[in-house]
């Protein structure tokens, strides 16, 4: 199996050969499920390729974890925990790794890595993912890492229960505003605003926390009227979304914009 050929020819612009690609990847998820989840992921991994078909690899794996049918999406996620742990462990390793190697936004890994923990998560699986993301948020000065890693917290932020994050919320909401800050790069201050935004649900006991609250809000306020565009939108569309999922603790914000 020539999976690099195959991803190829999955973007390519016959049809027929489109098809063809798109048949044998269904079937090798029905048949030879391990394999083609290994072959993926070390497409993805493999930054000696074009990023297009690294992207394509990842995407791929992605979806064999998720759907929009909450009944097959379970489905997949129980043959994804029926694999052998080692294999599991093996892959993930694998796709953690992968972050900020990547020349393509938004980053497929970030995305993967947030479809695995929705699965792992729950049978309190990958312990580990977390402390290293943010550990590569506070201490690592490879900006690429460290963006990629911002970006993987927003989407377990927005796609994983409250309840299963709970002992990891002062860290994860600690290290996103961090990111957030005026001496940040505007890069990592844009990912971290798009994190935030994200997250908004997911930090609804630190709006009950005046202190808490208070900096979210500074921070948000000052994305707001970045110079960058990007920030400043993002910064924007954070203060829209806040405003109607906490209206009630808005007024004192509001009165002293006006």
């Amino acid at each position: 199996m020539d999976i690099y050929k195959i991803l190829q020819a999955t973007i390519c612009p016959n049809a027929e050969d489109r098809n063809t690609a798109i048949k044998f990847l269904e079937s090798a998820a029905a048949t030879n499920y391990n394999e083609i989840i290994e072959a993926l992921a070390l497409t993805l991994a493999n930054t000696e390729i074009d990023s297009h078909t690294r992207g394509t690899a990842g995407l791929y794996l992605k979806n064999m974890l998720v759907s929009r049918s909450a009944a097959l999406k379970t489905v997949l996620i129980n043959k994804w925990l029926a694999l052998n742990q080692e294999f599991r462990e093996k892959i993930k390793d694998m796709v953690i790794r992968t972050l900020g190697t990547e020349k393509t936004s938004p980053s497929v890994s970030a995305q993967l890595i947030s479809a695995i923990a929705y699965a792992e998560f729950p049978i309190n699986g990958w312990h580990e993912l977390l402390p290293s993301l943010t550990n590569n948020i506070s201490n690592n000065t490879n900006q690429d890492i460290k963006e990629a890693s911002i970006e993987a917290v927003g989407y377990i932020c927005q796609d994983l229960p409250q309840g299963v994050l709970t002992q990891y919320s002062a860290d994860l909401l600690s290290n996103i505003i961090q990111c957030m800050k005026k001496d940040q790069s505007d890069r990592i201050r844009s990912v971290a605003t798009k994190a935030l935004f994200n997250s908004l649900e997911f930090v609804s006991r630190n709006f009950e926390i005046d202190t808490h609250r208070n900096l979210i809000m500074q921070h948000v306020c000052e994305s707001a009227v970045c110079r960058e565009r990007s920030i400043r939108i993002t910064g924007l569309q954070c203060l829209c979304k806040i405003v109607t999922l906490y209206y009630n603790h808005m007024e004192a914000y509001m009165t002293q914009a006006l």
